[in-house]
């Protein structure tokens, strides 16, 4: 004899409710990136990749995964390498277009938002410093305020010169 369980509408709307917790971010982050060419979708990836990558050193920071400074290292390089002058490379003139989430201001204010890509860069120096091979909680605390350090350079710049 098989049983039937009877599906209410609030487990439904439950499941509804988790999967779209669940999918938003991506849908979001396509539809940011929906219609995006050439330079401004390089600079979009770059710093989703950029994004990813901060969130794999703090999710080891915050012992949501193993913490492993080899994968530390190689993320910081993928950050490093987008950042400065390379950064600066994705924002030429007349590429402040939709679907550009870029501010005019940076292009009336280059030598401000260079500074910034080169302050991102000694953020990730100066915590890349202080890496150790081995965890401890006191160079745990330390470690998270570098990378809180990391995070700000990246938001100050986006509080500035993102729409």
């Amino acid at each position: 004899m098989i049983k039937k369980f009877p599906v209410t509408g609030l487990f439904v709307i439950g499941l509804l409710a988790i999967a779209t917790l669940a999918f938003t971010p991506l849908v979001t982050s396509v539809q940011a990136h929906k219609g995006a060419s050439g330079v401004v979708k390089k600079r979009m990836d770059a710093m989703k990749d950029m994004k990813s990558q901060l969130k794999v050193i703090e999710q080891m920071l915050e012992s949501k995964k193993h913490y492993s400074a080899k994968k530390i290292h190689k993320a910081l390089d993928i950050i490093r390498a987008q950042s400065g002058a390379e950064m600066s490379k994705l924002f030429p003139k007349g590429t402040a277009h939709k679907p550009s989430e870029a501010d005019p201001a940076i292009w009336k204010n280059g030598a401000e938002f260079k500074k910034m890509t080169i302050s991102l860069i000694h953020s990730i120096d100066e915590f890349r410093a202080k890496l150790p091979e081995k965890i401890n909680m006191e160079k745990l605390e330390a470690l998270k305020k570098g990378a809180l350090v990391i995070r700000r350079s990246c938001k100050t710049c986006h509080d500035r010169f993102r729409l």
